[in-house]
C-alpha cells in the first residue's frame, strides 16, 4: 500500500511509553514467545497492580462501593490494556474475575472486601479459588485474591492473614514477597490434579478517614 510504513518489533516498543501501552503490546506479542504463559502471568501481575494504583489514588470516591462494583471497575481497567477480563463467568463456580487468553491460557481472581480483619471469610474465597474454579491444568496454574481492604493498617491486616493461611492450609507455602509486608504469593498443590498452584495476594487499601 503506498505511503503505508512498516515498524520493525523494536521500533513498536520504543513507541509504547506508558506502562499501559507496554502491556498492551506485550498482550498482541504473546504468541511470538516461547513460554506464552509465563509471560501472560507477568503482564496480568502488571496489569492489576496497574490497575489497584488507579483505584486507590483516590480512596474517598470509592467509600460505600460495593464488592461487585469494585471488581467491575478493575475489570474495565484489564479490558482497556486488551485483556479478555469478565466478572462471575461460570468455571466450576462463578469466578469474580476470569482472564483468558489465546484460548488455554487463564488466570482466575477471587475478590473479596473487608472492613475489619477477618481471616476466616478471606480463607472461604481461597479455597473457592483453589478447590471449585481452577482445574489444576499447568496453561491455568496461577490466579490472585484480590482484597478491597477498608482496613486502616493493611501491613497488619495481610501479615494476619497470612499466618491464618499458612496454619489453617497446610499444603501451603509461601512462594515469594512481592511488597514491603502487603503483597505476596502462595503456592498451594491442587488435590484434584497434583499440580502446584500459585495464588498473589493483592490488598487494594480503600481506607479513608482524613482528621480533618
Amino acid at each position: 500500500m503506498s505511503g503505508s510504513k512498516v515498524f520493525t518489533l523494536r521500533e513498536l516498543e520504543l513507541l509504547a511509553r506508558t506502562e499501559q501501552e507496554k502491556i498492551s503490546l506485550g498482550r498482541m506479542m504473546l504468541h511470538l514467545e516461547p513460554d506464552p504463559y509465563d509471560v501472560f502471568v507477568k503482564l496480568v501481575d502488571r496489569a492489576i497492580t496497574f490497575v489497584v494504583g488507579e483505584i486507590t489514588t483516590d480512596p474517598s470516591s470509592k467509600q460505600g462501593m460495593s464488592e461487585d462494583e469494585l471488581t467491575e471497575f478493575l475489570r474495565l481497567g484489564l479490558k482497556s490494556m486488551g485483556f479478555n477480563a469478565t466478572h462471575d463467568t461460570k468455571t466450576g463456580g462463578h469466578c469474580d474475575i476470569v482472564i483468558e487468553e489465546h484460548g488455554d491460557l487463564r488466570w482466575l481472581g477471587e475478590a473479596k472486601m473487608v472492613d475489619k480483619t477477618d481471616s476466616n471469610w478471606l480463607f472461604q474465597g481461597y479455597l473457592q479459588l483453589t478447590t471449585r474454579y481452577t482445574n489444576g491444568r499447568l496453561e491455568q496454574a496461577h490466579g490472585g485474591m484480590i482484597i478491597y481492604s477498608y482496613i486502616e493498617n493493611t501491613v497488619k491486616m495481610m501479615a494476619t492473614w497470612q499466618k491464618y493461611l499458612l496454619e489453617k492450609q497446610a499444603s501451603a507455602s509461601v512462594h515469594e514477597t512481592n511488597g514491603p509486608g502487603t503483597v505476596f504469593t502462595t503456592k498451594d498443590v491442587i488435590s484434584s490434579s497434583g499440580t502446584d498452584y500459585f495464588v498473589k495476594h493483592i490488598p487494594v487499601q480503600l481506607y479513608f478517614n482524613p482528621l480533618h
